[in-house]
């Protein structure tokens, strides 16, 4: 799904509408309903209008879904609005796109079965945050939705908590003991689970930070000792050179003297 567009563009004073290039179809949908419901449109573009009611009552409707299908034609990418082009209403527009999209029965329901399976498989990843895996769990439980599965709440909320690692059994264990599961939302459960990764991550950092100190007090113990030993040996050094040096130098003193009263004699 590509960035928002606003209708500001095309001359018309109205709020951004969120752009669909073949990506996210779910996402778009749920972003386009909540733009349906600010204009009060969502029930034309579910359900239709029909003519047979009042001259006034349905020139107001087809006013209504001329302007929704606006929205819907401004959120389209070129090539897919050409699905589109022959709808009258907002609603055959709104149906045929998720046809396009979604595709015939048959094809929805082998994608809903793959998704119920990636849902039945999914498992925290043990360098994921648990904010990450939250929203990977309501993206697929979303998608389901998108196709028309009624997968209730309750059941994402206890996959959740099924399906994490073992740093999460303390808090788990007392989100289960102390709630009432069938009536949990994930709302409840996402305060109370980031809060507890965010208190081991303080206890990683402050075990982190007591190694770190440790290991520099060793190393500037290990430092000293080693500049004490080098001290020491390069004093050792200087000395011997200069007990040679003298003791060199009475030799020489010995032997020129013996050497002169040889001359002498």
């Amino acid at each position: 799904m590509a960035s928002s567009s606003s209708n500001s563009q095309a001359g018309v004073s109205g709020p951004a509408v969120p752009i669909f290039d073949g990506e996210d179809y779910d996402l778009w949908c749920l972003m386009m309903k909540t733009l349906f419901i600010s204009q009060e449109l969502w029930e034309l573009v579910e359900k239709g209008f029909s003519e047979k009611e009042e001259e006034a009552k349905v020139r107001e409707n087809k006013k209504k879904d001329a302007k929704a299908l606006f929205f819907i034609q401004q959120a389209l990418s070129r090539p897919i609005l050409a699905h589109i082009a022959s709808a009258n209403t907002t609603n055959e527009a709104w149906t045929t796109l998720k046809k396009v999209v979604q595709g015939n029965p048959k094809v929805v329901a082998v994608k809903l079965q793959t998704l119920r399976q990636d849902f039945k498989n999914l498992r925290i990843k043990n360098t994921e945050t648990i904010q990450n895996y939250i929203a990977r769990v309501l993206e697929l439980s979303n998608q389901m939705k998108g196709l028309g599965d009624t997968i209730p709440e309750a059941m994402v909320v206890g996959k959740l908590l099924r399906s994490l690692g073992s740093k999460f059994n303390h808090v788990v264990t007392a989100i289960e003991e102390s709630k009432d599961l069938t009536k949990l939302t994930m709302e409840d459960v996402s305060g109370s689970l980031i809060a507890h990764e965010a208190r081991l991550l303080r206890q990683v950092d402050d075990q982190v930070e007591k190694e770190e100190k440790a290991f520099n007090v060793r190393s500037e113990a290990v430092g000293v000792k080693d500049r004490e030993k080098y001290a020491s040996k390069g004093r050792g050094r200087g000395f011997s050179r200069g007990r040679f040096r003298g003791k060199r130098k009475r030799t020489i003193k010995r032997e020129w003297a013996a050497t002169r009263r040889t001359k002498e004699l």
